[in-house]
């Protein structure tokens, strides 16, 4: 999208009320290596974030954490990091366990 240097899903996608499942755009950084600008890939990783549910695969903040690296935002890649495991992560010995789709 030339206004907002964000790529969409599709033409006429609405980026500000759309709720999605999983990292897709995210994945035309990686592992698709689409051309890009540092400034749209932010932007893609940045706009598309917010609109992930929090219920969707595991695999989508790993590719956040990667995109994040790629533009050399640790902090940010850390946060993706955490948020790839973390509400897989069950007591008392910390194992991982899919959540049932919802």
């Amino acid at each position: 999208d030339n206004a907002t240097q964000t790529h969409l899903e599709y033409d006429g996608f609405d980026l500000k009320n759309t709720i999605i499942k999983q990292a897709d755009v995210v994945l035309l950084g990686f592992p698709l290596m689409w051309p890009m600008s540092k400034e749209i890939r932010r932007n893609d990783l940045l706009s598309y974030e917010p609109l992930t549910r929090d219920t969707g695969p595991a695999m989508t903040w790993s590719m956040h954490t990667i995109g994040f690296l790629e533009l050399n935002e640790f902090e940010k890649a850390r946060q993706m990091f955490r948020r790839a495991y973390e509400i897989y992560v069950r007591p008392p010995f910390n194992v991982s366990r899919l959540l049932s789709s919802i």
